[in-house]
């Protein structure tokens, strides 16, 4: 007959072989020194001015100029933010009227040919004094003109110029 005490399952193999475990003793380190204890207040002062010392003037007026051109970059990255535009019961955000001029003068250019780009048009506009920029529209699929642009003017005098010289050419 069988053993009464053994099992149906006898007892895996890596639990048959294993060695008792020995648990090491925790690792006692040692306390810092309080912190009052490495400088005294003299030793402190003097490291400090030291420190102080360090910063010349032409270190503090190259970081007054970083900042400053800082500045300016953030002013100019916060001038190009997106303009909300709604039609057709739709709203949008439209980046590209950041990138023109602000109070400025646009002459609307038709039946403009696909060759047209923007250099030819700013090529076109340019002997005008006030002349600032000029943008050829395109098919953002396709990436060929859609036939019209846009000159911009600081003068209204400019535009009207250019309107009585350009028109129909």
């Amino acid at each position: 007959m069988a053993n009464p005490s053994a099992s149906y399952f006898s007892l895996p193999f890596h639990i048959q072989q294993s060695p008792p475990l020995q648990i090491a003793p925790p690792t006692v380190y040692p306390s810092p020194p309080p912190l009052a204890a490495l400088y005294t207040l003299p030793q402190a002062q003097q490291l400090f001015q030291r420190d102080a010392q360090i910063i010349t003037p032409e270190a503090l007026e190259s970081v007054k100029a970083a900042i400053a051109s800082s500045e300016i970059e953030h002013k100019s990255e916060t001038k190009k933010k997106a303009v909300p535009r709604k039609a057709a019961g739709q709203t949008w955000e439209d980046p590209t009227l950041a990138d023109w001029p602000e109070n400025d003068y646009r002459l609307f250019c038709g039946d403009l040919g696909n060759e047209v780009n923007d250099d030819v048009l700013t090529k076109a506009f340019s002997r005008f004094p006030s002349f600032n920029m000029a943008r050829v529209v395109r098919d953002k699929r396709t990436g060929k003109t859609r036939g019209y642009g846009f000159v911009s003017f600081a003068n209204p005098a400019d535009l009207a110029a250019a309107l009585k010289e350009m028109n129909g050419q």
